[in-house]
Order: structure tokens, then C-alpha cells, then sequence
């Protein structure tokens, strides 16, 4: 174990331990540079998690709360004032008002101090679910098989190294918890998946509390969610059996509910081979200085699309296809529907208020050998980058897909022309209707323009067919953009547009995510969007996506086992068996 259970801290030390760390926070936390003092920074509440024998996590709450307010923020001019055209947020040098956005968390120069004292955290959150026995089958654990078939490698290899920065947030779909059948609880259902196959241990206490008053009532309240008590009292009792603080468990009353756990890193101070490409090279494990890996585990009500409110959704998992693809395009609802959460759904979960950074994990990514920078939010933080992507290449995406992103993106823009054009009660008069005529992407730096994309100086994502992307199984993004009011606006649009827009092409995630800093950032491709050359999938020194042979196993092998559970001895014993017809000599 990487670090010792010992002996259990009398309550109160750990109570001013905390009020230590948040006092620290603060003092290092300047406020951000482009706005006025946000009380989301000073007075809002933070995340503490309790472990028995280890001090406790302490994750404040570092959104800077303008993602709570996207109706009034998420727009390209000010709402507040009687002038038309109204003011917009931005104008270049030229005198064009420019499209931009409103960071969300301080600014990432402004953190570069902190994230050296591993204060910045960063979320992996995966949505598992979708499951399809005819494309992208995982076998009859469906796609919580997938993720314990590459589990191993993600704990060993990336998660214990980068424990004190990352956190792992694991969304369940609910359709697939009602179609099983061993129990009605969502609480052993996530103690299965957890505790009996991936090894995790619930903590003894998660909750938000305030900033300031560690032993009174916080009430958290979120335009989504009724307000909830959470107490933190002076005393202690059993709750699951464990030492815990009166009035608290693991459950975290955040979104759909949260199910806290911690994983124990590996053993500390080994040595082990690794062979990479051909090369064959041993080295130094230390996973001493490392803490517990936290996993926020939920099952979560997946939302349908407005046009499927009324179907059966069973029966669109069988048989739906896009309207504008061949009926014989290799895809499914259940993928349509789980990728293209990302794009605007993840955007919104409370939970991300505790981070700075976010990260993109696809369940058939392996990792094969220790990741070489386990503080990730320090190099993006440093290099001021909006996203990192762990392809060599930007990808050309499938023009039958990408069709429909071009109309989408000039309708949002043409939207917002005419809504800064107009005052509230004339909008709410006359129908906007959308012409495509007047401008193409062609022609968009011409000065006659109204509102250019903010990142259009540098043309990479605005080529005509609009499919340039970039692979989305790996990737890190500042929460700061992705979270700010007009990125998420401009999602909700995305999300909504057509009303079936992006199902009628199957979009996914990977069509979305380089969409708001073409759109909303400064142009600076080459620092905006990192690429992570060390780190690349194509070259397998560490991230393989889709690992042969272990990709080959998952569908016809049991790596997950919902009654009796699975250990990594198990797991590797049944890949050996399925992996040995697979292999060519």
C-alpha cells in the first residue's frame, strides 16, 4: 500500500487539517483577471472526501459559477443594456466584433503556481453504456466488460502515477442497471462493478461543505437540483461499518448522486520490464509520494433526445439509424447517443465545479507502460493550452458525417447576429428566420461581417466541408473554456439544432470538441490545442487505443462478473487463454 492505514486521527485534528489546506487555497487564489470578484472562488463551499488513516481530500470548488448562469452570460453581446444593436463582448483590432468567451475558472497563467503544488485537479469522466450486441460488442457485460478488460492497465499505468492530480468519474447508464436482473438496488450494483471487480473501497465520508464553517449546515443549491442539506457535525459513528463523521456517508448528493470509493495505488518501489515497440527497457517504479485514487461512481439517467421522448427506447436500440447515412453505415443509437453526451450533457454535471481540468477516456484505450507525466494539469496550466489530443495528426473526419456541421455553426452564428441586432421584446415579436445566403466560411474575414468566429484568423477548422477533427479517445480540456456560458450555449445549439440534427448525421463527441475554439478562441491554433507528441497513440509507447490483441478478447470474454466479481489474477488469466488463438507466430 502507498501509504500506511495508521492509526485513526483523533476528529479534531483532522477538522483544523482541513481548515490548513482551504486556508491555503485561498491565499494562493487570485481572482480572475478579466472580471470582477467572483464569490464562487471565496465564499462558495468545497468537496471533502474522508478516508480513515489519511488526512482528508479536500477538492474546493473553483468554478468561477458563470455556468449556472448561461441564459444571461451565454450570448455574444450584453444583455444589460437598451441600445441596438446591443454591445458585443469582443472586437478585434479591426474594429469586427469577434464571437469569444468568458473563462470559467481563473485564468491557467494565473494557476501555474498551484499546479506545481498539485492543488490543480483534473476529472477522467466516462459515460459506460450504449451497449450493442451487432457494432462495438463487449460481450454479455456489455460495456462494463469493456472497461474492466483494460481497468488494469488504467490503474497500474495512468492512475497510479497521476493519483494526487486525477479523479475518475464513472456514469452507469440506467437502462442498462434496469435490464439486470440481480438486484434493484443502485447501491450494490455500483458495489458490485466497484468493489467486487475493480477493487475499490467506499471512503467513510463525501460531502460539500462551506468554505468558511466547517461544523455548520451548507445548503448546496443548482438550478437543476432542490436544495440539500449536508451537515458536517463534531463527532463520529459507523456508517457502512467504518469510522465516519455523524450525518455522513459515501453518497455525495451532487447530480444524480454520487457513490464515493478510493483505490490503493500498487506497491511502491519496483522495478519491471517493459518492451515497446521492440525496444526492451527496465525501470524504477515509485509510487510512494501517492495517494489513493478517488472514483465518483453514479448511475445516471442518460436523457433522450426531444424527437424519442415518446418512442420505445429498446425498440430505437434495434433498429434506429441516421437519416442522412446508409442504412448500412456501421453505427447505433445507443453509440449515437452515449458519444454525443459529452457535447453538451457533461458540460452541465455539478461535479465539475471541484475541477480545473477534464479528460476524455475511451473504455478501449490501454496504457502500456508508466504515464510520463502524471501531472497533467501542470502542462496545461503552463502552456496555457485549451485542449490536449494524443493523435499525431488532426483527422479527416467521414464527409457523410461531418455534413450537417457547417449549416449547424453558420445557423448559430446568423442567431446571434440577429439577436444582438435586436432588443429582447422586438426578438420576441418576429421569428428569426435563417438565411445561409448572405456569407460563407470562405469570405469570413471580409469586413463587412457582423460577427466572426473568434478563431477564424486561423482557417484550419472552417475548410469547406468542415470534417477536419481530431481522434477523441484520449484527450484533456480546460474546464475554464469548455465550461464557460457561451461555450455551453453554443452546445445547447449544437445539441438542439435541427431538432435532430446531430442524430440525422450520427455525430458524436468527436465532431464537437474542436468546435468552440475555432469558434470562441483567439486563433492560436498552435498553443490553444496541444499536441502531446510523447504521448501519441500512433507511436504505442503509451496509449494504444484498441490494443491487439486484448481488443480481440473483450466480446468473448468474461472480465467482468456481476455476482462474483473478477481480480486482476482472473482477469489475466482469462486474457491469456482468449488472446492465444489470436496471436500469429
Amino acid at each position: 500500500m502507498s501509504w500506511s492505514r495508521y492509526k485513526v486521527l483523533a476528529l479534531v485534528a483532522v477538522i483544523l487539517f482541513t481548515e490548513v489546506v482551504a486556508a491555503a487555497f485561498r491565499a494562493g487564489a487570485p481572482h480572475h483577471h478579466n472580471g470582477p470578484h467572483h464569490p464562487a472562488i471565496a465564499n462558495n463551499n468545497l468537496l471533502e472526501v474522508i478516508i480513515t488513516g489519511l488526512p482528508p481530500r479536500i477538492l474546493p470548488n473553483v468554478s468561477l459559477g458563470l455556468n449556472h448562469h448561461v441564459d444571461e452570460q451565454g450570448r455574444q453581446c450584453r444583455l444589460d443594456s437598451n441600445v441596438t444593436p446591443k454591445p458585443v463582448k469582443k472586437r478585434g483590432d479591426d474594429g469586427v466584433p469577434r464571437m469569444t468567451f468568458t473563462p470559467n475558472r481563473r485564468s491557467q497563467e494565473q494557476t501555474v503556481q498551484d499546479s506545481l503544488q498539485q492543488r490543480l485537479k483534473m476529472a477522467v469522466v466516462l459515460a459506460v453504456g450504449g451497449h450493442s450486441d451487432s457494432h462495438y460488442n463487449y460481450g454479455p457485460g456489455g460495456s462494463v466488460n469493456g472497461l474492466m478488460s483494460v481497468w488494469d492497465s488504467w490503474l497500474e499505468y495512468f492512475f497510479s502515477p497521476s493519483s494526487n492530480t486525477s479523479s475518475l468519474i464513472l456514469l452507469f447508464d440506467e437502462r442498462d442497471f434496469r435490464r439486470q436482473n440481480l438486484t434493484d438496488s443502485k447501491t450494490e450494483y455500483l458495489d458490485s462493478i466497484l468493489i467486487k471487480n475493480m477493487g475499490a473501497e467506499l471512503v467513510d465520508c463525501a460531502h460539500v461543505r462551506s468554505r468558511h464553517h466547517g461544523t455548520k449546515p451548507h445548503h448546496a443549491t443548482h438550478p437543476n437540483n432542490p436544495a440539500v442539506m449536508l451537515t458536517h457535525a463534531a463527532s463520529s459513528s459507523s456508517v457502512n461499518g467504518t469510522s465516519s463523521v455523524l450525518g455522513c456517508s459515501p453518497n455525495l448528493p451532487l447530480d444524480s448522486g454520487y457513490r464515493v470509493y478510493f483505490v490503493d495505488v500498487p506497491a511502491s518501489n519496483y522495478t519491471k520490464t517493459y518492451t515497446l515497440k521492440g525496444e526492451t527497457e527496465v525501470r524504477n517504479v515509485d509510487y510512494s509520494a501517492q495517494r489513493p485514487l478517488l472514483i465518483f461512481a453514479t448511475v445516471h439517467p442518460f436523457p433522450k433526445p426531444t424527437w424519442a421522448e415518446k418512442e420505445d427506447e429498446d425498440e430505437l436500440f434495434k433498429s434506429w439509424k441516421p437519416f442522412r447515412l446508409n442504412r448500412r453505415y456501421p453505427t447505433n443509437y445507443g453509440y449515437t447517443k452515449m458519444t454525443n453526451w459529452y457535447a453538451y450533457y457533461m458540460l452541465r454535471l455539478q461535479l465539475l465545479d471541484y475541477f480545473d481540468y477534464a479528460a476524455k477516456l475511451d473504455n478501449d484505450v490501454s496504457f502500456v507502460a508508466p504515464f510520463p507525466m502524471p501531472n497533467m494539469p501542470l502542462q496545461m496550466a503552463k502552456g496555457q493550452h485549451y485542449m490536449m489530443m494524443t493523435t499525431k495528426d488532426f483527422y479527416t473526419d467521414d464527409p457523410r458525417i461531418s455534413q450537417g456541421v457547417n449549416p449547424c455553426l453558420q445557423s448559430f452564428v446568423h442567431e446571434e447576429i440577429k439577436f444582438c441586432q435586436l432588443s429582447k421584446n422586438d426578438q420576441e415579436a418576429h421569428a428569426v428566420q435563417i438565411d445561409y445566403n448572405p456569407w460563407t466560411w470562405a469570405n469570413l474575414n471580409e469586413k463587412n461581417h457582423l460577427l466572426r468566429p473568434g478563431g477564424s484568423n486561423d482557417t484550419t477548422f472552417f475548410e469547406k466541408s468542415m470534417n477536419l477533427t481530431f481522434r477523441a479517445h484520449f484527450l484533456v480540456y480546460w474546464l475554464g473554456m469548455y465550461t464557460a456560458p457561451e461555450t455551453i450555449y453554443m452546445a445547447k445549439y449544437w445539441n438542439d439544432w435541427h431538432p435532430r440534427g446531430m442524430w440525422d448525421f450520427r455525430w458524436g463527441d468527436q465532431q464537437w470538441w474542436p468546435r468552440p475554439i475555432a469558434m470562441l478562441g483567439q486563433g492560436n491554433l498552435a498553443n490553444e490545442i496541444w499536441h502531446a507528441t510523447e504521448l501519441e497513440s500512433d507511436n504505442e509507447r503509451y496509449v494504444v487505443h484498441k490494443l491487439w490483441p486484448r481488443q480481440g478478447t473483450v466480446a468473448k470474454t468474461q472480465y467482468y462478473d456481476p455476482k462474483e466479481g473478477t481480480t486482476k489474477a482472473e482477469r489475466d488469466a482469462r486474457y491469456a487463454i482468449a488472446a492465444k488463438p489470436l496471436v500469429y507466430r
